[in-house]
């Protein structure tokens, strides 16, 4: 798995970034439902021209409350 990296020039802390397809294999759910949380606003990402990349600890922020519905978290305990 390749993933990247975004900090400040110059050094300082960066933040490992995860393509759609990365994030779902890491989650477990199809591409399209990743793509489908940034859409809705469920998961942060940033575009990098056309593609989208997902910070870990916005994966991370998924994977502890549970599933997705379309425009909210639902949380499952």
């Amino acid at each position: 798995m390749q993933w990247y990296t975004v900090g400040k020039k110059g050094g300082g802390m960066t933040e490992q970034l995860f393509t759609t397809d990365e994030a779902a294999e890491l989650l477990k759910v199809h591409p399209e439902t990743v793509r489908n949380w940034i859409r809705s606003g469920a998961l942060a990402a940033i575009k990098v021209g056309r593609h989208w990349r997902v910070k870990r600890v916005d994966l991370e922020r998924i994977a502890e409350r549970g599933t997705v519905e379309p425009g909210r978290v639902k949380v499952t305990q």
